[in-house]
């Protein structure tokens, strides 16, 4: 019932920084960006993603071919639910993070982008 209210709700909220309940940190897709792209990796943006089960997305490659997709959801539950299902089932790339309510999947092996992304989401989920 929770993912259908949360569905429902995804085109009443948009992603303009409105607010988000559920507690944590709470950001948009372009302020996760910017952060990551603020440790010194170049990520150009490839496409805006509608993954249904979230507010937005894209999806963007580094300057190394690794491609990142940043999901943001309504609150921090709703992502934390989405990386557990989804790290329990992965072994190797992709690899899982999240920050609050931002989930980034990490399509690659560079270990420099790893490096940008824990310092920005912290570490990798298991």
């Amino acid at each position: 019932m929770l993912l259908l209210l949360s569905v429902l709700s995804f085109g009443v909220i948009g992603c303009s920084g409105a607010s988000r309940s559920g507690g944590g940190e709470t950001l948009t897709v372009n302020e996760a960006l910017t952060q990551i792209q603020g440790q010194g990796l170049s990520v150009s943006p490839l496409r805006s993603l509608s993954p249904g089960f979230a507010q937005d997305g894209l999806l963007a490659e580094t300057e190394y071919g690794d491609r990142i997709r940043i999901v943001e959801f309504q609150n921090t539950s709703s992502a934390s639910m989405q990386v557990s299902r989804k790290s329990s089932s992965a072994g190797s790339s992709p690899f899982f993070y999240q920050k609050g309510n931002i989930m980034v999947v990490h399509l690659g092996n560079d270990s420099r982008v790893e490096d940008a992304l824990e310092a920005v989401l912290g570490p990798k989920e298991q």
